[in-house]
């Protein structure tokens, strides 16, 4: 069965659809024709903008005469034109990709093919203690079981260019590098890797990175499987989310958006509930950023004596910290000065914490270029009084690019009063921070927050 897949990336909100249609209108519902993606309220798409067409396997558009335009990547089309499989379409203020899944098939008509297995973990992990990933993999109704050791999988057919380690040729429905599955803590992931025929979980498209149980059923190809986490000594565990209750809970990726200035939501207001209809109302992130290290303030002396001098520069800092009078000339001081301790730094900024107007205020940044920071990571650096070390998604998982590679938040935190945000970043190509980086920060930042308190109290004084 040949199908249309779209991934529909509109106002924050990401959604995806398969269409069992050779023609695809494009538009605003209408009484005068069908509709069948319909991207209202956006006022910039026309009621009939334009059509997607099914034809010999190859994927065409073609705008309809509307007022805004149909782009694709960023370049106007006047003509009916081929889409490719990395092409980006852009109408109105919506981006959109498509391609042809002829592996796909409707959520019942694939639990009616798959009926539910025995999903007892523990039943799986008896004859594999030990291990860290468990896979149960059924070809053709041939039951395997699989055991890694290892915190990363790649699903697809063997090839001499990348490392697969469920191999799952001869299907030439599995890309050679079809699928990622990785844990993080005791979360396990999956992410499909812009596969030709699609990844599907439960029998619905995968898009992007989700989180799988391990009653959850994916699909590659001919093949299905599940997949269980193991922590450790203490058997299996079923991955889950960490602090259901918060809006601000740990992520595989964090959205960095593009905003004037950014909203601080209180502590005791941080929950699902208090936040949704504003995180459903955000624009489309401008990039993503993945964490590669954490560390709790309070266990901040990790790795600093560890030769890279670092510690020699504090008696001089704390010096340096003591001579500023005010929260302004202590974040100046700060965006000038980092880059000499750590030469990895080409930016950083300093944000305070506007409790009374609930805003997260730009003191000082270098260079001139506004930043742009994830909230959603910092508010959660301040709910778990933990920093963060961080690196952009690879191409493959997010097509808008930042224009830094690697950074650092680190919260200013005193006596439990959130205070601001101090946040570095690396423009370089293969630019990163270590735990030592982090660790360094961390400790200067605790400092700061100390005299920047102080210096808080002197001026009500």
């Amino acid at each position: 069965m040949r199908m249309l897949e779209v991934n529909i990336d509109q106002s924050g909100e990401v959604r995806s659809a398969l269409l069992d249609l050779e023609e695809v209108v494009i538009g605003r519902k209408n009484d005068s024709r069908e509709i069948h993606l319909d991207l209202a309220p956006d006022e910039s798409v026309s009621r009939v903008h334009a059509r997607v067409l099914l034809e010999g396997g190859i994927i065409f558009i073609e705008d309809l005469g509307s007022s805004a335009g149909t782009f694709i990547d960023g370049i106007k089309i006047d003509t009916k034109i081929k889409l490719e499989p990395e092409s980006k379409v852009k109408i109105g203020g919506a981006f959109l990709d498509f391609r042809i899944n002829s592996s796909a098939q409707k959520v019942d008509e694939f639990q009616a093919d798959n009926p539910p297995a025995n999903n007892n973990p523990e039943e799986l992990l008896s004859s594999h203690e030990g291990k860290n990933i468990h896979v149960k993999l059924n070809r053709n109704g041939e039951i395997s079981q699989l055991s890694f050791a290892l915190d990363e999988l790649f699903v697809g057919r063997k090839h001499p260019e990348h490392e697969i380690h469920i191999d799952l040729n001869p299907d030439l429905k599995a890309s050679r590098k079809h699928a990622r599955i990785w844990r993080t803590r005791n979360i396990c992931w999956i992410a499909d890797l812009s596969s030709t025929h699609g990844t599907l979980v439960n029998g619905e498209i995968l898009n992007g990175a989700r989180v799988i149980e391990p009653n959850d059923v994916v699909q590659i190809g001919a093949a299905t499987m599940q997949f269980y986490y193991e922590a450790g000594s203490g058997g299996a565990v079923a991955s889950k989310r960490i602090d259901d209750e918060s809006a601000f809970e740990e992520l595989d990726t964090y959205p960095v958006y593009k905003e004037e200035n950014y909203r601080y939501h209180l502590p005791g207001r941080r929950k699902k509930s208090d936040l949704d209809s504003i995180f459903k109302s955000r624009k489309s992130p401008v990039g993503r950023i993945r964490v590669t290290h954490e560390l709790k303030l309070d266990e901040c002396g990790k790795g600093i004596d560890d030769g890279s001098g670092l510690s020699s520069l504090f008696p001089e800092i704390i010096n340096q910290l003591s001579e500023l009078p005010d929260q302004h000339s202590l974040s100046e001081w700060f965006v000038t000065k980092v880059s000499n301790w750590m030469p990895e730094v080409n930016r950083a900024s300093f944000f305070m914490a506007d409790h009374s107007s609930g805003r997260i205020n730009l003191l000082a940044h270098k260079p001139a270029l506004k930043p742009v920071v994830s909230d959603m990571l910092a508010h959660r650096s301040w709910e778990t009084n933990s920093a963060y070390a961080w690196e952009q998604v690879g191409k493959e998982e997010s097509v808008r690019r930042l224009s830094a590679n690697a950074g650092i938040y680190v919260p200013l935190i005193f006596m439990e009063k959130e205070l601001g945000l101090i946040c570095v970043e690396s423009t370089a190509e293969s630019g990163s921070f270590s735990m030592t980086h982090l660790s360094w920060l961390v400790l200067v930042g605790k400092v700061m927050s100390i005299s920047l308190e102080g210096g808080v109290q002197k001026a009500s004084g």
